[in-house]
């Protein structure tokens, strides 16, 4: 199966899960980065220990931080990732950190859609620098960084806590919890800036050395 069916069938699953049917999705993501390993888009050649290393780094960060709410380095290198070696791997990085490092934190109804939210943004960030919308300037990042942090992860955890403590949506409770959210979005945004701005060149520059040295440059 064809990388973009793969994601189109989980952002389906995610559409039309009901309430009973949410910790299934897990599955479905799982399922899903097994077969993005397979793909011949994800090379071998540094599928297996590239994506454990960012990701053992995601959960150390995640731990490291667990003083300072949202304030944390996983988004930033998931968008790293996902500009590094391109959309599925971002995806990989995104969505298996936050179901790992969950175990430390607490696997809940909400860890398939941090895996979902988390996951989609890293898969964007590597679409976007291959089509040359997202750049690799440290303004390009930050900006991008802030934007996937309170619109897109942000806009994916507000209804999702919604969901999970009333059967039903109402735009009055869906506004409240915006609001409510907005600041630690805000905190979130400014996290992976701080981190972004300090580690992206550098991380860059390493992955690109890696990529060289394994032949898979682009």
């Amino acid at each position: 199966m064809k990388c973009r069916q793969l994601l189109s069938s989980l952002c389906g699953a995610f559409l039309h899960c009901g309430f009973d049917e949410l910790l299934s999705v897990r599955s479905r993501i799982a399922d899903c980065s097994v077969q993005l390993c397979q793909h011949d888009l994800v090379k071998d050649s540094y599928t297996d220990g590239t994506i454990a290393v960012l990701c053992a780094i995601g959960i150390a960060g995640r731990g490291l931080f667990f003083m300072l709410p949202q304030f944390k380095p996983v988004l930033a290198l998931t968008i790293i990732a996902g500009v590094a070696f391109g959309g599925e791997v971002g995806f990989l990085v995104g969505a298996m950190t936050m179901l790992t490092s969950n175990m430390i934190f607490g696997q809940g109804p909400w860890t398939p859609w941090q895996m979902f939210a988390m996951g989609i943004i890293g898969f964007l960030a590597g679409v976007l620098f291959k089509k040359g919308w997202l750049r690799r300037t440290r303004a390009s990042l930050a900006m991008f960084g802030v934007f996937t942090a309170v619109i897109i992860f942000g806009g994916i955890m507000n209804p999702a806590a919604v969901m999970a403590s009333s059967e039903s949506l109402k735009w009055e409770t869906l506004i409240a919890c915006y609001i409510t959210g907005l600041p630690m979005d805000l905190v979130h945004g400014f996290g992976t800036v701080i981190f972004l701005m300090i580690a992206a060149e550098p991380m860059l520059e390493k992955m690109a050395r890696i990529k060289i040295k394994d032949g898979i440059a682009d």
